[in-house]
C-alpha cells in the first residue's frame, strides 16, 4: 500500500520495570512482538525489526512474516540506540524509504487502522514530522520523512526519537490517538487488557 513507507518496530528491550521482556508476553494468545509486527503488515507497511534482548527467541516469533529484522547490539544503552539501529538499515537499502514510521511493541492498543491514519496523513503532508496526539503528551507512533533520517540515525540513550522532534516543533503534525497512551509497562497492565478483550 505504501511502497516508500517502512515501519520500524522497537522490540529490544529488556523490560526492567516489567521484570521480563514484555515483547514476549502473550495477549489473546500472541506475543506482543508479533502482535505489532502483524498491526504494520495488516496496515500494509513495509516492516523493520530491531531485536535486542532476548534477540533469538524474539526473532523466532517473528521469522515466518514477511519482515526483515535487524539486531541493536547496544541495545542495553537505550532506546535511541534501537532507532539508530533500524534507520542505518534502512539507509543502506539499495532504494530507502521516503518516511519512518516508529512502532513500539508493547502499544497494544495502536492497530492498523491508526497506523493506516498516520501514513495517510504523511501522503498529504510529506515534509510533515506525523506524531501520535496521546491526549495531553505527544508521542508514538510517529513518522518522519527522509530528511530527519541522518538525526534519528545518531540517535542514543533512553530519550527515543524526543530530541528530533524537539527540534523541529514547527514541523509538527499531530494526529489524535488516546489508544497510543496506553502501553504495557506492568504484568498487571497487560491482564487488564487481557479482561477487556475477554468481554
Amino acid at each position: 500500500m505504501h511502497d516508500r513507507l517502512s515501519a520500524l518496530l522497537l522490540a529490544a528491550g529488556a523490560s526492567r520495570r516489567y521484570g521480563r521482556a514484555k515483547q514476549l508476553e502473550t495477549l489473546d494468545g500472541c506475543t506482543l512482538v508479533r502482535r505489532a509486527a502483524l498491526t504494520a503488515l495488516d496496515a500494509g507497511l513495509d516492516l523493520i525489526v530491531v531485536t535486542g534482548a532476548e534477540a533469538a527467541l524474539v526473532t523466532a516469533q517473528i521469522d515466518d512474516l514477511p519482515l526483515q529484522h535487524v539486531h541493536n547490539p547496544q541495545w542495553g544503552q537505550g532506546m535511541g540506540t534501537s532507532i539508530a539501529c533500524g534507520v542505518r538499515a534502512l539507509q543502506q537499502r539499495v532504494q530507502p524509504p521516503d518516511a519512518i514510521l516508529i512502532q513500539l511493541a508493547d502499544q497494544v492498543l495502536v492497530t492498523a487502522t491508526h497506523l493506516r491514519a498516520l501514513a495517510a496523513q504523511h501522503l498529504v503532508t510529506p515534509d510533515r514530522i506525523i506524531i501520535a496526539d496521546h491526549g495531553g503528551t505527544l508521542g508514538p507512533p510517529c513518522l518522519f520523512p527522509h530528511d530527519c533520517f541522518f538525526a534519528l540515525s545518531q540517535l542514543d540513550g533512553d530519550s527515543g526519537a524526543r530530541r528530533v522532534i524537539e527540534q523541529h516543533p514547527s514541523r509538527l503534525l499531530r494526529v489524535p490517538m488516546p489508544a497510543a497512551a496506553f502501553d504495557v509497562d506492568t504484568p498487571d497492565d497487560l491482564a487488564r487488557v487481557a479482561r477487556d478483550e475477554r468481554r
